[in-house]
């Protein structure tokens, strides 16, 4: 056994009270030790690759707490949809005044605003919220399912509402993936939303949420399609389950399993993905840059000099993998002096067994604003407390 971390914070998963825990690496795994001196000691994977582990999450922590980036708050708890997978299930809720929300947006020293939900669109007001953040010099984002997507009106609506970007939930090409995530088939919806944010020029993050055995396989699909699109869709996010609110029952993957899906589908080694990690020490998030000029600064191929003949080495792995078109569009853009800043973020988030709160309090650039309108918490430790006491 190694000691990782001597000492840490973490949750006790019955009572919910802070109490210590240690970080420990056996073989190649990573666990976390939590100790409640009410319910006993436990232990919990954390990382099945723990080379992962000390590359980006093992991390000391910042002298102190870091200014934030993102606040994300509650529009409205109602939804269009029913999903069996959803971390703020509850309906019932009162959503948060118009006049709170301009003071939050004031207030926050976050650059970019995240209206979230239950599913935003369902708000009257919410050309009116998006205006405001606009108006305030601050970049909004909407995140939606898209069903309202499909009224081309109400995407133009938005495009002269000043919306930054659209948040697209966006998991697969296949309805049985949506069928299992959403309850219902979507495919086409999205694919009808997607189309209307482009022929509008609406900056587009796609975000897919993999689930274990469901849709890996659709990653290929789901990479090419933004790299074919790439002139909107500026973002992939890619996240695990949780059990965070609603959820599977199914083992939510790990970090290391999901580089090694994109190390697969791209070619690229393993070294180059984790190096362009975020730069904060925030529990399990990579964030990767796939410039066009950073996918030909290879490991594997440090060994030839001419950087031309590097060049070419990668985009025959490159068409291969992502097909002709793609390729060719890549390089047309770079012939044209078009700018190709398509990035992947990869987020596995903590639940109440795992979550590190020395990290998270210190490293998290993600804020969610609090049902008293006023209080803005770290992300993904807001997500949890909120199953114990409905703080969102």
């Amino acid at each position: 056994m190694i000691i990782l971390k001597k000492q840490t914070k973490s949750l006790c998963h019955l009572c919910f009270k802070e109490i210590p825990a240690k970080i420990i690496q056996e073989n190649n795994q990573v666990y976390m030790i939590r100790n409640c001196p009410v319910h006993g000691e436990f232990k919990k994977l954390i990382e099945k690759d723990a080379t992962i582990y000390k590359e980006l999450m093992n991390r000391e922590y910042l002298p102190k707490e870091i200014s934030p980036e993102h606040l994300m708050f509650t529009a409205t708890y109602r939804c269009s949809e029913n999903c069996p997978i959803c971390y703020l299930p509850e309906r019932k809720n009162e959503p948060l005044s118009l006049d709170t929300i301009k003071k939050a947006i004031i207030a926050t020293k976050a650059k970019r605003i995240r209206i979230s939900g239950g599913e935003p669109t369902e708000r009257d007001d919410v050309m009116e919220i998006i205006s405001f953040i606009h108006k305030q010099n601050k970049i909004g984002y909407l995140i939606t399912n898209g069903l309202r997507l499909i009224d081309r009106s109400y995407v133009k609506r938005l495009k002269k509402s000043g919306i930054g970007y659209v948040i697209l939930a966006f998991n697969g090409f296949d309805d049985n993936t949506y069928i299992k995530i959403n309850g219902r088939k979507l495919l086409d919806i999205k694919l009808k939303a997607l189309k209307n944010l482009i022929k509008e020029k609406i900056n587009i993050s796609l975000s897919v949420m993999l689930v274990r055995n469901l849709n890996e396989k659709e990653l290929r699909k789901i990479i090419r399609f933004c790299f074919l699109n790439c002139s909107l869709i500026h973002n992939l996010r890619i996240r695990n389950t949780s059990t965070v609110g609603r959820h599977l029952d199914d083992e939510p993957l790990f970090l290391s399993e999901i580089i090694s899906m994109i190390e697969d589908e791209f070619g690229l080694e393993r070294y180059e993905l984790i190096k362009k990690r975020h730069r904060y020490p925030i529990h399990s998030v990579c964030w990767m840059d796939f410039s066009f000029m950073s996918l030909f600064i290879q490991n594997r191929y440090k060994h030839i000099k001419n950087p031309y003949i590097k060049r070419f080495f990668y985009l025959k792995i490159f068409m291969q993998k992502m097909g002709i078109l793609a390729t060719l569009l890549l390089i047309l853009r770079k012939l044209f002096g078009k700018p190709f800043d398509f990035k992947i973020t990869v987020r596995c988030r903590p639940d109440i067994n795992t979550v590190d709160l020395m990290e998270i309090q210190a490293g998290c650039p993600s804020r969610y604003l609090l049902r008293d309108g006023k209080t803005e918490f770290p992300y993904c430790l807001a997500l949890i407390l909120n199953d114990h006491n409905f703080i969102l």
